[in-house]
């Protein structure tokens, strides 16, 4: 068996012989290598091989001796140990595999920008003069060729004497010289954080190391690596010594100093460092390996190949020094590996963008996962360290070999792991399917070849191990990630040494000199993919949607006859479609009732071809995959069982609901089981499972379903009763077994046919929006104006369900499926829909048969509402073409009068005399101008919505035309030849009529068409054109005629008859370069097309060229088929493409372009290479022109250009780099005089807020903090732009507060930080620990986000300081977080509470009060806000309303009592005064502009008056709040307070968060009058008015989100909340995705005390909509007390419009408990009627009838209020029904009482003492309760109050940031005050 020597030597060897191979492995190496420079080279690769991620590397006892221990279990680095004669292993660790008791960290040395001149210099001192010292990157390369060409004589003599005659070729020697240069450069530049990429690929090292075999590249590596050593050490001490120099310099230094964790002076005089020093001239002479006469064979070699000793070749380690890891040195560091007192180093600095040593690893430095990615991997150590865990040595090569190919107990054949990893070409779907193979927790075992010694390996959830010898007593093991397991599994496939006889490991490619020719792989795919493969992958997706695999195999468990099948899948299947991959290649898959269509690409509609399946082949094939193994993984089919009793369960509740709702309840015994729809569902599910429960509930459901006929339920369903009966059916079946099997779906895609369904719809659906999309494309040919009109017709919104998910706002649409990580699509520009609906358009696919024959009505609809519009507020004695209000819709009723000639003259002459009668002044002048032309324009039938349309001969229909021709009508008319003229049909002719295929079969009076069937269909002839006309496909019939006509501002000739032979030649593309639109064009012509041929042209703009082309072909072989395939389909997704259809104007004008001479002809990679070229030329000029002469402008690879030098880049670079790379093209920067502006189509961004948008919203961020898209380089520069506004660039995924925190701690680095989050003072992380441990705290966790968590204890915050006593006692020292003004601010107290102070606190007794920290401002304080506070309170007076009807009135009468307060409100501020008692009842008529959003538009004849009126912002306010802001009518608000009167509630903190001009606040019964009021309004006009009318109350004039309020402070919440969907920014509950009024309930909740009320009117989508997110959120947080629901008329009277609206009634909880009431659920009414379930269970609390009405989307439920019932009598009896009451704190001292308090200042600390009118008073919650002292107490708790206020000011000032002298003025009078005070009271 082989030594432990002897494996660390073979493990090296296996590194040598994989870096021959591959120059990859080769490059990472370089990289391992430049982070641990100051090892050797074998040393290095030994580090290599076993954690290739290494930063610093020491044996355990310099770690002790630096302050760090190694972390238990840590896996020691093996290295040869050449000192010991007997050749043992020595370990050492990385730091990431130690911690530190202490805080001491190894900080390592750090290029800088500002010292890479300082460096050049001294590299120049040093190694000589350099020629290009510009740059530091170049001059660096230069100097690394200058060195390596300097010392490089000796190993070439070496390489010589390995290889004979490999020089004789002077190329090759100028190759390997190449090759040492490049590794040189490679790993200088790495370790100073310099981009390789720019310079370094594979290639560049494989042309070099092809030349080498094994022993000559070891030879080469150690060349590289003591160079580069000497080259890095130089480059670290002239860091080191500008970092001094730079420390020296400064005038003023902070407390976190440059440490470079060296400890020493820096010695002028440079050492020789590990005995070694190459010179400028050559090789040095000191004796090197040999002359010690040490045996020097540790060469990495085979044996076959011995080496003769190597002579002058320099020691790394030589005796004098190889000691330093184990001893202390000659520093005044004792312990150091090195001289300078620092381990042997690894850099973990970054500065450039190519600093990313662990960005391919696992996310933890040091785990199994990092090991090496080949054999030779593994976590082999072996130690006798009494601090570490005893590890096992790494398996060997062909331990590693025999276990991953024994396949006894895999999941799938070795055939079929072969198929999947040679076909699939995502490597994250490959780790998941050799995960799948291996069972979690298997152990497998085997013997050895010829041997009874065991080997095996054992599987789980993060990898494989292998070991060697039975478990129990292995002798070696190695764990590989899954990632690395399928990597060697495909290495062994890719040799040929999987499937067949195995080879031992000198045999595999790997290990030999040279790599071997790639294979023809054992599975082959033949040419084309097989239908059936490509079925297959399909039916692996189930039905597209959630748990639909499942469902289908739970079906399948219990299977029916081929019919019953056939059924199931129907109803699963439903009609839908997506897109998958199979082996690289796209296909589309439509299926509906009559099977599944597969076609290539990305749309079946659109395909030439397709295949289709009948639901009997499909069904019999599932079936056939389902018993093979092969449709599922074996996980999904261990919950199919349950996934499918779920689903049958919900289908019986739902029968019960749906069919059962009128059987009498005797019959229902099991299917009628009480409770809601969960519980009812849970029942089913267990009598499913039941053995016999199963019978008796089929049984009934049989029986209940021939009742239904009796009883018929009041709707129809979409589903069958039977369908359910035949599901409960199968239950008596025993299910079956199916083998195992490991299989994945493929990959998906929202397909080109999904995004077509969403436009066009249902085909048995009118939909009339699609009518007016149509109309305006035909009238419309501006492709912007269409892309403008979807924006607006589709708004800010989306919508989803099982198998739909769309988003769209300004940006765009975009349209996902049901299945997950298939919710969201791309996003589709509206440029892009409009162009796609376009297409639609053309290709006869928009409009469905409906919709076609439904123009002439929609016509008619849109002039009906004209007429309906016109008569809008028009005189009585006007009369009307209706009966009722204009807010229904009468054009049922109109329509039929437009057709009676006679009728809809006389409606038109009464519609132009009401038009003569009105003057331009009037309101609707000019709608009504614009209607009455719609009128006329109709009557004399010039009116049409669909001009040029193919689905109509356009007829007047007009009663004009009808009078003019009633004659004609009765006379015998020829038939209209027109059409007929213009095709040339025959006998036998094919033709298309609708969606069928005929053929002529006569052409008499009568057509005789032929469809293939026994029934022929005949028509008119007349009807036979027409249908000719209405489809495009017949256009191949029509006579050609030469026209000219104007494409553009170009004249086009049309000459249909000229042949189109040539366009074969035209399907190559031509390029074209546009220099002045910055575009690049091309195009050719497509024969295959749907249309019968049409030319392609494609439009991209220059850069997106370029991006798409670096990100997939600028780094790629040029040969790559897959990287070009990448570009092509990048290019295709972002570019503006058109289809111009054979022989239309479009078509000759697209011909008559192709034949311009193009800049380029084809599209292949040669050609893409020089069109990339071309563009970066061009463009660099054009941004060259903007730049000054003084450098030399350069894309970089980040996107910008990098300038040479050190000039800064420009930060408009820097943003339009970050927007490129996060596809943002839309944005345009520029500076005004404030700054940088950041503008798109419908924002604008100032400085500060577009960094904070970006940061915010538009960064996706990474595990390890990176930012995705962005490099490190690019994130650098943003981050250092972004620090200039203030903004940091962090991960907003994590916790604000921890992110606070962790700031805060970094400034504090040294202290036990406590931070300060409501009542408490929490400590995280080691502080954690430590204080815990301490101060004897339970020590718990705190979920920081992105499930991490970290220790954490916690203080109250009124015994802070007795803790923090103890641990400066410790000997510890501390900080508080305070809050300040919103933010935390850090006071440092650790220094100023020393032991004497404490000694002298304990000795004068002064009480805890006199040291607590101050209070926190943002938890404890209300800024007043009442209007003009110089003012005195004794002039203030409160408004109190009288009027019961305030805000009604007509639209006229609301408009000018809005217009007259806001003059008043303007009027009083200009004269800076309170109003009097007539002014507030002119104030108080104010209502908002709820419901008048009329008076906003232009043409309305107030709108100039309200305009000029307002300012810009009023203005943009007030029309914001038309369509939201509905005052709430006194009648409601008096019901409201009553409740409260009847919960017992007298006096205390109200708040009324979104007051309006506060009708809450004017209605508060005199019950109430001694409570303090607070209100909060957004809308300046409201606010304002408010606080005018309530002038001494609080009346915040800011957005709810912006007001400082205290959590548990107020007694009672009450108020109409505002409704919309959209969000309001609060980092407290952003992660809650809150709307508006969801928000104002979870920010209240907070505000509100515990047993306190929150009374709020809110819409009935809180209690009804389908999501309970936000009902589960509140039911948490408090009880419901009771819900009222309102009529839907309840505002009409004062805003106009009709809504359902709710009163809900919330206590608050002490605490949070997790429970989910009924009414956190909906339900069904006995109507079907879906509503909240607390109003199923109290009908009474709904003042109306709820009813299915015709809302805005759709159908949806309302309140309708009954005809012969006041509200106000309504709300009296549900009021009565609202049960209960405010809870009250008990106060501690009966003696007191409750008439003594008062209500709590909000600025006294909670629990804490104050003076108000020379009383002590001591705050409880809510309220202050004053306190009776005897009269020496009393003096002694006011001097205390007074000492504890001056000691809070006092700390108050040392928080802040001020100079130190401003401080030490203040010190001296504080004192004074402070011992003046001690002295009154002590006397």
């Amino acid at each position: 068996m082989q030594s432990k020597y002897q494996m660390a030597l073979a493990m090296m060897e296996m590194q040598t012989e994989i870096m021959a191979e591959k120059p990859k492995y080769y490059m990472d190496f370089l990289e391992c290598a430049a982070n641990n420079y100051k090892y050797d080279y074998e040393e290095k690769l030994m580090i290599f091989a076993q954690k290739p991620y290494a930063t610093a590397c020491a044996s355990l006892e310099t770690w002790n001796k630096l302050g760090r221990w190694v972390n238990r279990g840590a896996k020691g680095i093996v290295l040869l140990d050449d000192r010991n004669p007997r050749y043992r292993l020595r370990y050492v660790f990385d730091v990431s595999d130690t911690n530190s008791r202490y805080g001491y960290e190894i900080h390592l040395w750090q290029m800088q920008q500002n010292y890479e001149q300082s460096v050049i210099g001294a590299m120049e001192n040093h190694f000589g003069e350099l020629t290009r010292t510009e740059y530091t990157e170049v001059a660096l390369l230069e100097l690394s060729d200058h060195v390596v060409k300097d010392n490089l004589t000796d190993y070439f003599d070496h390489i010589e004497a390995l290889s004979p005659g490999i020089f004789d070729d002077e190329n090759v020697k100028n190759e390997v010289t190449n090759l040492v240069v490049n590794s040189v450069t490679y790993m200088v530049w790495k370790r100073c954080g310099y981009d390789t990429s720019k310079i370094f690929t594979e290639d560049v090292f494989e042309n070099s190391i092809r030349h080498l075999n094994k022993q000559t590249l070891s030879v080469i590596g150690e060349a590289s690596s003591d160079i580069s050593r000497t080259i890095l050490l130089e480059i670290g001490e002239a860091v080191k010594e500008a970092a001094r120099d730079e420390a020296q310099n400064r005038t003023f230094e902070k407390e976190k100093k440059i440490d470079d964790n060296i400890g020493e002076k820096y010695n002028s005089e440079r050492r020789i460092e590990h005995g070694t020093e190459l010179q400028a001239g050559g090789r040095d002479s000191n004796p090197g390996y040999g002359s010690t006469g040490e045996s020097e064979n540790r060469e990495v070699r085979n044996d076959e190949v011995p080496l003769p000793p190597r002579e002058q070749t320099p020691d790394v380690h030589n005796d004098d020094d190889r000691g330093q890891a184990e001893r202390a040195s000659g520093t005044d560091r004792p312990g150091s590996d090195r001289d300078d007192g620092t381990p042997h180093e690894a850099d973990g600095g970054e500065r450039g963008s190519d600093r990313n040593a662990e960005s391919d690893g696992s996310d933890e430095v040091g785990t199994d996962d990092e090991l090496d990615p080949q054999f030779g991997g593994g976590n082999g150590t072996e130690r006798t360290d009494p601090e570490l865990k005893t590890e096992l040595p790494g398996c060997m090569p062909d331990v590693l070999i025999q276990a991953l190919r024994h396949g006894d107990y895999l999941a799938e054949s070795k055939e079929n792991i072969v198929s999947f990893l040679s076909s699939e070409t995502s490597e994250d779907r490959k780790n998941e399917y050799v995960r799948g193979l291996y069972k979690e927790g298997l152990f497998a075992e085997m013997f050895k070849p010829n041997s009874t010694e065991h080997i095996g390996y054992h599987a789980t959830r993060d990898g494989l191990t292998i070991y060697d010898g039975n478990y129990l007593t292995r002798t070696a093991e190695s764990f590989f990630s899954w990632n690395t397991t399928r990597e060697l599994i495909e290495a062994l496939i890719e040799d040929r040494n999987y499937l067949d006889v195995p080879k031992t490991a000198s045999q595999i490619s790997i290990f030999e000199n040279a790599p071997a020719e790639k294979e023809t792989q054992s599975v082959k795919q033949e040419a084309g993919i097989a239908s059936a493969e490509v079925l297959d992958n399909l039916l692996r997706l189930g039905s597209a949607t959630p748990n639909s695999t499942a469902r289908i195999y739970g079906y399948y468990l219990r299977p029916g006859t081929e019919a019953e099948n056939i059924v199931f899948l129907l109803e699963e299947y439903e009609s839908d479609c997506i897109g998958f991959e199979v082996n690289g290649k796209k296909y589309a898959a439509v299926w509906n009732e009559s099977g599944v269509d597969i076609a290539e690409g990305n749309s079946v509609a659109e395909s030439a071809s397709k295949v289709h399946y009948e639901w009997e082949t499909i069904e019999a094939r599932i079936r056939e995959l389902i018993e093979s193994g092969q449709y599922i993984s074996s996980s999904e089919a261990e919950k199919a069982a349950d996934v499918w009793d779920d689903h049958v369960a919900d289908k019986i509740t739902s029968l019960h609901w749906d069919y059962f709702e009128n059987i009498p309840d005797e019959y229902l015994m099991l299917t009628g089981h009480a409770g809601g729809f969960p519980s009812q569902k849970d029942f089913y599910r267990g009598m499913l499972r039941h053995p016999h429960r199963k019978t008796e509930l089929l049984e009934e459901i049989r029986a209940n379903i021939g009742r239904i006929s009796e009883y018929p339920p009041r709707f129809k369903y979409n589903f069958s009763p039977e369908y359910v009966e035949m599901l409960t059916r199968s239950y008596l079946k025993e299910p079956k077994t199916y083998p195992a099997g490991n299989v994945l779906p493929p990959a998906y895609y929202v397909s080109q046919d999904k995004v077509d369904e969403y436009f066009i719809g249902d085909k048995n659906y009118l939909n009339e929006t699609k009518l007016g999309i149509y109309s305006f494309f035909l009238n419309e040919k501006d492709a912007g104006k269409r892309a403008k009109f979807m924006s607006e017709r589709y708004g800010i919104g989306g919508s989803g369900g099982h198998r739909y998910n769309t988003e769209h706002d300004g940006k765009g649409l975009r349209i996902g499926g049901g299945l997950e990580g298939f919710r969201q699509g791309e996003m589709l520009k509206w440029s892009q829909v409009a162009k796609r609906i376009e297409q639609l358009i053309k290709a006869d696919r928009f409009l469905n048969d409906k919709e076609k024959a439904y123009l002439d009505t929609y016509e008619k609809k849109q002039v009906a509402r004209c007429i309906q519009h016109f008569f809008i507020d028009k005189p009585d004695d006007v009369p009307k073409p209706y009966q009722g209000t204009f807010v229904d819709d009468h054009t049922k009723e109109i329509i039929p009068q437009m057709e009676d000639a006679d009728r809809f003259a006389e409606i038109r002459n009464i519609m132009i005399s009401a038009f003569e009668a009105e003057t331009p002044d009037d309101r609707h002048y000019l709608s009504d101008k614009e209607n009455l032309e719609t009128v006329r324009r109709y009557a004399d039938g010039e009116y049409d919505l669909f001009p040029g349309t193919p689905y109509r001969a356009k007829e007047t229909t007009s009663p004009k035309a009808e009078n003019e021709t009633a004659e004609e009508k009765t006379v015998p008319q020829e038939p209209n030849n027109g059409l007929q003229n213009d095709y040339d049909i025959h006998l036998g002719t094919e033709v298309y009529i609708g969606d069928r295929e005929y053929v002529v079969d006569s052409l008499e009076d009568t057509v005789e068409l032929d469809d293939g069937t026994l029934f022929h269909e005949f028509m008119d002839k007349e009807t036979f054109y027409r249908r000719i006309s209405e489809n495009p496909l017949n256009d191949r019939l029509k006579i050609q005629r030469n026209e000219t006509v104007e494409v553009g501002d170009r004249q086009v000739i049309i000459n249909p008859t000229v042949e189109t032979e040539h366009l074969s030649d035209n399907t190559v593309d031509h390029v074209y370069i546009d220099t002045d639109e910055k575009q690049v064009r091309w195009m050719y012509y497509n024969p295959d097309s749907s249309q019968g041929g049409e030319y392609v042209i494609s439009r991209l703009d220059f850069r997106n060229f370029i991006d798409a082309y670096e990100n997939t072909l600028e780094d790629s072989s040029p040969d790559d088929p897959k990287a070009f395939d990448a570009f092509m389909d990048s290019i295709s997704d972002m570019a503006d493409v058109e289809y111009s259809t054979v022989k239309t104007p479009d078509f000759f004008l697209a011909d008559s372009d192709y034949s311009v001479k193009p800049d380029y002809i084809g599209m292949d990679t040669k050609t893409v290479s020089a069109i990339y070229e071309k563009l970066y030329s061009l463009t660099t000029d054009l941004e060259a022109q903007r730049e000054s002469d003084a450098y030399e402008a350069e894309f970089g690879a980040d996107g910008y250009r990098v300038f040479p030098g050190n000039r800064p880049k420009d930060e408009i670079d820097v943003l339009y780099a970050v927007l490129s790379k996060l596809k943002i093209d839309d944005v345009v920067l520029s500076y005004d005089g404030n700054g940088l502006v950041a503008k798109d189509n419908d924002n604008e961004w100032h400085g500060k807020e577009f960094y904070a948008f970006l940061v915010n919203e538009a960064f996706v961020f990474e595990d390890d903090g990176t930012v995705l898209g962005l490099s490190d380089n690019l994130l650098s520069d943003f981050t250092e732009q972004a620090e200039k506004y203030g903004i940091k660039v962090r991960d907003n995924r994590l916790n604000p507060l921890w992110l606070d925190y962790s700031e805060l701690k970094a400034e504090y680095p040294d202290h036990i930080l406590f931070y300060r989050v409501g009542d408490f003072y929490e400590v995280f992380g080691d502080d954690a620990e430590t204080a815990a441990g301490a101060l004897d705290l339970i020590l718990t966790h705190r979920n920081i986000g992105l499930d991490k968590q970290v220790p954490m204890c916690g203080v109250p915050f009124h015994v802070l300081d007795s803790y923090v006593e103890k641990l400066v006692q410790a000997g510890c020292r501390v900080a508080v977080a305070e809050e300040q003004d919103g933010k935390n601010i850090t006071r440092k107290i650790g220094t100023e509470i020393t032991e004497d102070l404490l000694k002298e606190k304990a000795e004068t007794n002064i009480p805890e009060i006199s040291i607590a920290p101050p209070p926190p401002t943002r938890n404890g304080k209300i800024v007043p806000n009442v209007i003009y506070p110089e003012i005195h309170s004794d002039e203030r007076k409160n408004f109190h309303i009288q009027n019961d009807h305030v805000g009604e009135g007509t639209p006229t009468e609301r408009f000018y009592h809005n217009i007259h307060a806001i003059e008043l409100i303007k009027k009083l501020e200009d004269e800076h005064r309170l109003a009097n008692d007539l002014e507030q009842d002119i104030l108080s008529d104010y209502v908002g502009w709820g419901g008048l959003p009329q008076f906003f538009e232009e043409d309305n004849p107030h709108y100039e008056e309200l305009k000029n009126l307002l300012t810009e912002e009023e203005y943009a306010s007030a029309r914001e709040s038309s369509l939201t802001a509905f005052y709430t009518p006194p009648v409601v608000i008096k019901a409201m307070y009553q409740a409260l009167e009847n919960m017992g509630f007298r006096s205390g903190n109200l708040l009324e968060p979104s007051c309006g001009v506060g009708n809450f606040i004017g209605l508060v019964p005199d019950s109430m009058k001694n409570s303090q009021m607070f209100g909060v309004e957004l809308d300046s006009i409201s606010g304002r008015i408010a606080q005018q009318l309530y002038q001494s109350t609080s009346v915040a004039v800011q957005g709810f989100e912006k007001t400082e309020l205290p959590d548990n402070f107020f007694d009672v919440a009450i108020g109409n909340v505002p409704f919309g969907n959209y969000k309001i920014p609060d980092k407290r509950y952003d992660k809650n995705n809150f709307l508006i009024h969801d928000y104002f309930f979870a920010r209240t909740l907070d505000k509100v005390r515990p047993g306190g009320i929150v009374a709020f009117i809110t819409s009935k989508g809180t209690m009804d909509k389908a999501n309970p997110a936000v009902r589960k959120y509140i039911a948490q947080r408090a009880d419901l007390i009771g819900a009222i629901r309102l009529p839907n008329d309840t505002f009409k009277a004062a805003a106009g419009t009709e809504v359902t609206s709710d009163i809900l009634f919330l206590q608050k909880r002490d605490g949070l408990l997790d429970i989910e009431p009924d009414w956190v659920h909906l339900g069904k009414d006995e109507n079907g009627l879906v509503m909240n379930q607390y109003f199923i269970d109290n009908p009474d609390m709904i003042l109306g009838e709820m009813k299915e009405v015709s809302g805005q989307f759709g159908p949806e439920t309302a309140c309708v209020p009954y005809e012969d019932q006041s509200l106000e009598d309504l709300l009296r009896g549900a009021i009565q029904n609202i049960n209960g009451s405010i809870m009250e704190y008990e106060a501690d001292d009966p003696d007191i009482t409750e008439d003594d308090t008062i209500p709590a200042d909000p600025s006294v600390r909670n629990f804490s003492f104050t003076i108000v009118d020379d009383r002590i008073f001591y705050r409880e919650n809510s309220i202050m309760r004053p306190m009776e002292l005897s009269a020496t107490g009393e003096s002694r708790v006011k001097g205390l109050v007074a000492i504890r206020d001056s000691v809070r000011r006092l700390i108050e000032l040392q928080t802040e940031d001020l100079i130190v002298l401003r401080i030490l003025r203040k010190l001296p009078e504080l004192v004074t005050q402070l011992l003046r005070k001690l002295k009154i009271m002590y006397d």
